[in-house]
């Protein structure tokens, strides 16, 4: 039970660190109309990709759990349940912030 509650809350940590992240990246400046109409066309593919990702990994998701809860027990498919939504939260905050850094990279480039 103690490693339970340590990985739930190191998933909780890595969430919180990538939204973190997230929030720093949308401080700066976007730069001109013509680079944040590249970087919005970057930032909507890449979540279209994100989200067809995520709806294979959820299918694999509750393959796993049900596997993990029949031959060890609730508690771990638990566990796994909630650490690998963490992964996907900490990878959606990731692509978010990294797509919407593509425009603000130039333009701090730009201003030297």
């Amino acid at each position: 039970m103690r490693w339970t509650i340590f990985s739930i809350g190191m998933g909780i940590a890595g969430i919180l660190f990538a939204f973190w992240t997230y929030l720093r990246v949308l401080s700066k400046e976007e730069g001109s109309d013509k680079m944040k109409d590249i970087a919005s066309q970057i930032h909507l593919g890449a979540m279209v990709f994100l989200k067809r990702e995520y709806q294979i990994i959820i299918v694999f998701m509750i393959i796993v759990f049900f596997i993990l809860v029949k031959f060890i027990n609730l508690w771990t498919g638990v566990t796994f349940l909630f650490g690998a939504t963490c992964s996907m939260l900490a990878g959606l905050f990731g692509m978010q912030a990294a797509t919407r850094a593509n425009s603000r990279t130039c333009q701090a480039a730009i201003k030297g």
